[in-house]
C-alpha cells in the first residue's frame, strides 16, 4: 500500500472517530465537558474535577465521579474516581472515552447562575420573604 493511500485511510478513520465523539457528546449531553483525546491530556488532568466516561467496547455510559488520582501501571494509564456514596472506581484510559469538567469551570457556572438570580431579585422579578 502506498504512503498516500495510508495517509488517506488514516485521515478517513480520524474523521469517523471525531464524528462519533460528537455524536456521543450530543447523545449524553456532555457539551460542557472536554473530551480527553490523548494520554498526555489524561495524565495531566487536575484532580477534583468531574469525570464521565463511555466504555469503548460496550458503549455503556457512566456518570463517573470526582477525579482523585491518576497513575500508570504496566504501561497503562488509570484514574480513580470517587462517587457521592464514597465508593471508588478505577477507570482505564485505554478502555474508555473520557470526558472531564474542571471544578473551576463548574464553580464558575454556579457563580454565574447565582449572580443572575440575585440580579433578578434586585430588579424585583422575585420576592424573597
Amino acid at each position: 500500500m502506498s504512503y498516500e493511500r495510508i495517509k488517506y485511510n488514516n485521515t478517513l478513520v480520524d474523521n469517523i472517530i471525531t464524528d462519533y465523539i460528537h455524536i456521543l457528546i450530543d447523545k449524553h449531553k456532555l457539551k460542557e465537558y472536554k473530551y480527553i483525546n490523548s494520554l498526555e491530556e489524561f495524565s495531566l488532568l487536575p484532580l477534583r474535577g468531574s469525570m464521565k466516561y463511555i466504555n469503548k467496547f460496550t458503549n455503556e455510559f457512566k456518570t463517573g465521579g470526582l477525579l482523585t488520582k491518576i497513575y500508570k501501571n504496566n504501561n497503562k494509564w488509570f484514574a480513580i474516581i470517587k462517587k457521592p456514596n464514597n465508593k471508588t472506581y478505577t477507570i482505564s484510559f485505554n478502555s474508555n472515552h473520557i470526558f472531564y469538567l474542571d471544578c473551576k469551570t463548574r464553580n464558575s457556572k454556579i457563580r454565574t447562575i447565582l449572580e443572575s438570580f440575585l440580579e433578578n431579585v434586585n430588579k424585583g422579578n422575585y420576592i424573597i420573604t
